[in-house]
């Protein structure tokens, strides 16, 4: 029973170095904020990732900055948004965020209301991930923007806070491309080919130009298309969107277990003389 009440003992007593020690650790960071930053920032909430010790770096280790900046897409068309996903930081709290063009200009921040810190809002958008968003150039070619984190400088062993400083990291690359102005090519998207429906279909596809399109969706028994039922023939419909849903009404007619094909053909009536584009290929699908 002693040897047990001993051994209880140190067990206890180890639990109490253990969670002094690292509760120690813990708390002392965010201790920081109010020795170093409070005096400026009165009315935010505390922050661990506005010091560079925890907004840049992987670990405590403080050995790799982890910063990333990430777009949305590898390609854009001029003046469409590019978002860019900033991530970093191993710990919590709010930043300071700003974007770069390739020439070094500011085109977005994130910031509190008030310019600095978050007014104690705890606002989630203020803290990583980041999100951060302006329009692609409008020249066409290849691009590299720039994201930064910008907060206190201070580390553990370096009490320097002022002044505040950025780190910066770079985005990817990505395209900036004109779109064809003609209509030349339709490609189908959805269903896939062979696909088995069970209710009406949402027959969608991409066009690669034209300023003012109108497409018709065509559906045969045939690959040949000899005969065949279409949305311009036969509903005396002109779409002018690249999706069309089938109506009830016309699925109800479409025979189950049945392999069928379908197609797009899309003019710009814009163009002259109006030249009638086919997709290229057709899909099949078929009524369960």
């Amino acid at each position: 029973m002693r040897s047990k009440a001993v051994m209880v003992a140190i067990i206890v007593l180890f639990s109490m170095w253990y969670v002094g020690l690292w509760g120690s650790e813990v708390t002392a960071e965010p201790g920081f904020f109010s020795e170093k930053c409070a005096g400026c920032h009165t009315n935010d909430s505390a922050t661990c990732d506005g010091c560079h010790s925890h907004g840049v770096w992987q670990d405590s280790s403080r050995t790799t900055v982890n910063l990333t900046a990430t777009t949305d897409l590898d390609r854009y068309q001029p003046g469409q948004t590019v978002s860019v996903t900033f991530s970093g930081g191993y710990r919590y709290g709010w930043i300071r965020a700003i974007l770069f063009d390739e020439n070094g200009l500011e085109i977005d921040r994130v910031t509190g209301p008030t310019g600095m810190g978050d007014d104690g809002t705890g606002d989630p958008s203020l803290q990583f991930p980041v999100m951060l968003s302006a329009p692609a150039p409008s020249e066409p070619g290849f691009y590299t923007w720039s994201a930064s984190w910008f907060g206190s400088p201070f580390d553990k062993d370096n009490s320097t806070v002022f002044p505040h400083t950025s780190q910066n990291v770079l985005t990817n690359e990505f395209e900036v491309f004109l779109p064809p102005t003609d209509l030349t090519q339709i490609d189908l998207v959805s269903p896939a080919d062979l696909a088995v429906v069970t209710s009406p279909p949402t027959f969608t596809w991409a066009a690669d130009g034209g300023a003012n399109n109108k497409f018709a969706v065509d559906v045969s028994a045939s690959p040949g298309f000899a005969t065949y039922y279409s949305t311009y023939e036969d509903l005396g419909l002109m779409i002018g969107t690249n999706s069309w849903t089938m109506p009830l009404s016309v699925w109800n007619k479409v025979p189950v277990g049945v392999q069928l094909y379908w197609r797009v053909r899309g003019v710009d009536l814009n163009h002259t003389p109006r030249t009638i584009i086919t997709s290229t290929g057709s899909r099949r699908f078929t009524r369960q």
